[in-house]
C-alpha cells in the first residue's frame, strides 16, 4: 500500500465504500467480499498508520517521491483498491498465533469484533440510545442530565445524534468525501435546525474529524506488533479524516457508531465514569423488561429480593415464564475490553470474571426456584429452567468459542445481546408458543446442561414483526424533515 499516495488512495477508498454502503442500505443487497465496510476501514487504518511525512520504512525520500509521482500521474483506480481490498482481507494468521501463542479462540475473536459490527442494522442502535439516554432518565436521574450531555459535547444530545447521522448522510451522497460549504448549503441546513454554521463546525471538529497527521499518530501508537490489522482504527474515535476543505470518511459505518448506544457509551464513561455506568446499568435492565413484556402470552417477573441469614438478597433480573419453560435472564450493561480481540490475557480474564457472575447469578435463582423457596412462590417449578445472559454489546462468545464460559452443571445458558433481545421480542410478541421455541432455539441438541443454540435464531425465521419499542424511540428522535 505504501507506493499509492495516502490522500487518493484514502478518497478513492471513500469513494468505494460509500458507494458500497449505498448499495446495501439502499439497494437493499447483501454484503460481498471483499468490499466490505470492514475491509474499507482496514485499508484506512494500514494507511493512515503506516504512511510517514516524507520517508517510507522500505526506501529513501527520493525513491518515495518517484513512486508517488508516478501513481499520482496515473491516479489511484478502483480496480487498484480492489486488490487492496483483496488483501486485507486474505490476511488471517499473526505470527503468534502461527507460533502457538494463543489459541484459535483468539483468532476468532479477532475477525468477530472485526467484521460482525458492520453487519448490525443500525436502526436499532440508534434507536435503542434515545431509549437508554433520553427516554430512562425520568425513571433513572443519575443518568446524564440534558445539560451535562451539552457540556460534554458542545452541543446536546439530540443536536450531537443528528451531526453524525447528517455526516453519515453526507459521505452516501457525495462519494465519501463533502466540502464544508457544502455542509453550510441552505438545503442541508434544516437538519441542524438552530445550530450555526460555526457551531456545527465546532462539534464536527470536536468528535467527528482528526487531520492526517493526528490519525496516525493514534494508529500508530496503539498498534501491536504481529497484530496490525486488528490494532485499534483511530477512524473508531474520529471517523472522518480532514484533507483542507474536505471531510473523507473511508468507514461510513464508523460515523453511525459514532453516535449510536456503542460510541455514546464511551462518551459517558469517559465523562462520568462509575456513575453513569451504574446508572445506565439501571436503565438497560428496565429496558430489557420492557422488550420482554412484548410477549403476550409469557409473564415477565422484575427481580425479586428474598430473605438470607446475611440480609436481603437478589434474584437475576428478570424472570419469564411460559407454559413449557421459566426463562430466567440476567442482564449486564458492561461490555468486553479491546484487548479480547487481541488475545491480551488481563482481557480474557476480565471477560471470565463478567460472564461468570453472570452465569453465577442466575444459578443462585435456580436453585432458589427448584428449592421452592417462599420469595418465589409465583414461578412454577413443573417445567424446565433456562438462562440466558443479556449485555448491551456483543460479546462472540459462541463465535469465538469460548462458549464453555457459559457452561453450568444447574441449568443450560445461553447469552444475546440488546439487538438479538429486541428482534426476537419482536418476533415471539405474538406467538402462543414461545416457551417451544425458545426451547428449539437454545437447546437445539437437547441435552439438558447446554444452550447451543442462540436467540437469534428466532429472529432469523422471516417472520418479519417489528419492535414498537424500536419504532417509538426513532420516532421520538427523528423528527427533522426529510427523513424516514
Amino acid at each position: 500500500m505504501r507506493k499509492f499516495p495516502p490522500e487518493p488512495l484514502l478518497r478513492e477508498i471513500a469513494r468505494m465504500a460509500a458507494a458500497e454502503t449505498h448499495r446495501r442500505l439502499v439497494e437493499r443487497e447483501g454484503m460481498r467480499a471483499p468490499e466490505t465496510p470492514f475491509t474499507f476501514a482496514g485499508l484506512a487504518r494500514t494507511v493512515l498508520a503506516e504512511t510517514r511525512s516524507g520517508v517510507w520504512p522500505d526506501g529513501s525520500a527520493t525513491q518515495a517521491r518517484r513512486i508517488r509521482a508516478r501513481v499520482r500521474r496515473s491516479g489511484v483506480s478502483s480496480a487498484q483498491v480492489r486488490v487492496l481490498c483483496d488483501e486485507m482481507i486474505r490476511m488471517w494468521t499473526p505470527a503468534v498465533l502461527a507460533a502457538g501463542e494463543k489459541d484459535v479462540s483468539v483468532l476468532m475473536a479477532s475477525i468477530a469484533f472485526e467484521q460482525f459490527g458492520a453487519q448490525w442494522s443500525s436502526f436499532e442502535n440508534l434507536s435503542r440510545a434515545y431509549s437508554l439516554f433520553v427516554d430512562a432518565r425520568a425513571k433513572h436521574p443519575t443518568l446524564p442530565a440534558p445539560a451535562d450531555w451539552a457540556a460534554e459535547l458542545g452541543v446536546d444530545l439530540d443536536g450531537f445524534m443528528r451531526t453524525g447521522f447528517a455526516l453519515h448522510v453526507a459521505m452516501l451522497q457525495n462519494e465519501g468525501q463533502v466540502s464544508r460549504e457544502v455542509l453550510k448549503g441552505d438545503n442541508v441546513r434544516p437538519i441542524w435546525a438552530t445550530m450555526s454554521p460555526d457551531d456545527l463546525f465546532a462539534v464536527i471538529d470536536r468528535h467527528f474529524v482528526k487531520d492526517f497527521a493526528d490519525h496516525g499518530r493514534i494508529c500508530r501508537a496503539a498498534q501491536r506488533d504481529g497484530w496490525e490489522k486488528w490494532s485499534f482504527n483511530s477512524l473508531s474515535a474520529a471517523p472522518l479524516i480532514n484533507f483542507g476543505d474536505d471531510l473523507v470518511g473511508p468507514a461510513p459505518h464508523l460515523v453511525l457508531d459514532k453516535v449510536s448506544s456503542t460510541g455514546l457509551w464511551y462518551v459517558g464513561q469517559n465523562a462520568w465514569g462509575s456513575t453513569f455506568t451504574t446508572a445506565l446499568g439501571g436503565a438497560f435492565e428496565d429496558y430489557v423488561g420492557r422488550n420482554l413484556q412484548l410477549l403476550q402470552h409469557a409473564t415477565a417477573i422484575p427481580e425479586i429480593t428474598y430473605k438470607t441469614g446475611a440480609g436481603d438478597g437478589q434474584s437475576c433480573d428478570w424472570i419469564v415464564i411460559t407454559n413449557e419453560v421459566v426463562l430466567l435472564v440476567e442482564v449486564k450493561c458492561a461490555r468486553p475490553l479491546y484487548g479480547i480481540r487481541l488475545g491480551d490475557p488481563e482481557a480474557l480474564k476480565d471477560l471470565k470474571s463478567k460472564v461468570e457472575r453472570a452465569v453465577g447469578q442466575l444459578e443462585t435463582t435456580a436453585a432458589l426456584v427448584r428449592a421452592g423457596h417462599p420469595s418465589f412462590s409465583a414461578v412454577p417449578t413443573d417445567r424446565p429452567l433456562l438462562g440466558l445472559v443479556v449485555t448491551l454489546e456483543p460479546y462472540y462468545l459462541r463465535e469465538t468459542f469460548r462458549d464453555e464460559m457459559l457452561n453450568s452443571d444447574v441449568l443450560p445458558v445461553s447469552i444475546a445481546w440488546s439487538h438479538e433481545l429486541e428482534n426476537a421480542c419482536a418476533q415471539l410478541s405474538s406467538e402462543a408458543d414461545i416457551g417451544a421455541q425458545l426451547l428449539e432455539s437454545l437447546t437445539p441438541t437437547k441435552n439438558p446442561l447446554v444452550a447451543t443454540g442462540s436467540l437469534g435464531n428466532i429472529a432469523y425465521k422471516g417472520l418479519g414483526k417489528r419492535n414498537p419499542i424500536v419504532d417509538s424511540s426513532w420516532n421520538a428522535w427523528a423528527t427533522w424533515p426529510g427523513i424516514t
